[in-house]
């Protein structure tokens, strides 16, 4: 609080201190607005700074998303590749199993079966001869 005004030689001399004392007041809000001014200023600065690192990483971040997109298309190409693969050699190898057996059994069959007619033909043969050995007979 200020003191109140007292006339005469002895107010004066007051008077200048007051001053004085209100200028070292405010070369101090100076010097704490100059700090201000200055950290405002740095803060600016790192601001800027970090928006750019964002932009930066956001730029990144999307060539990262394309990326990972073509290598996944690329993985699932492979797989299918893979599978397709796969099922084929599966495939031949049960052909190579399958084809023999049938084969084998098909010609057993038709071997068993010719076996079968040879035999038929050779008891109608013998059944033939037996009944002109009859009808021939006195």
């Amino acid at each position: 609080m200020a003191a109140p005004y007292q006339g005469g030689p002895s107010g004066g001399a007051g008077e200048i201190n007051r001053v004085q004392e209100v200028q070292l007041q405010v070369e101090e809000v100076q010097g704490v607005m100059r700090e201000n001014v200055s950290q405002m200023l740095s803060n600016y600065e790192k601001a800027e700074v970090l928006e750019d690192k964002a932009a930066s990483l956001t730029e990144e971040s999307k060539k990262f998303y394309k990326r990972s997109n073509q290598v996944k298309k690329n993985m699932c190409m492979k797989n299918a590749k893979m599978n397709a693969l796969i099922a084929f050699i599966v495939v031949v190898i049960l052909l190579v199993i399958i084809v023999p057996v049938v084969v084998h059994a098909t010609s057993t069959a038709a071997a068993a079966e010719s076996a079968k007619e040879a035999a038929g033909d050779a008891n109608a043969t013998n059944l033939r001869a037996a009944d002109l050995d009859e009808a021939f007979r006195p």
